[in-house]
């Protein structure tokens, strides 16, 4: 992960604009298992269904925070 590059685009956009913020591992996870905690991945998985080819979209039901705190914990 280029957490300078990060930092970077961050200040650039969104809701971190014009902040200068101190970016490594630590704080990445932390913003994003808060936000995967706050997420209802149910209506999630409800709103991109219509985007997902039939074949695929059993795979939503995998969709849950676990899962992807669980991939959050591997960001190097």
């Amino acid at each position: 992960m280029n957490y300078p590059y990060l930092a970077t685009a961050l200040k650039q956009a969104g809701p971190y604009k014009g902040m200068d913020r101190h970016v490594d591992r630590a704080w990445l996870v932390r913003e994003l298992s808060y936000k995967i905690t706050e997420t209802d991945f149910e209506q999630a998985a409800l709103d991109v269904i219509r985007f997902i080819a039939p074949p695929l979209q059993s795979s939503l039901a995998l969709w849950s925070n676990a899962v992807f705190l669980q991939q959050v914990e591997k960001i190097g």
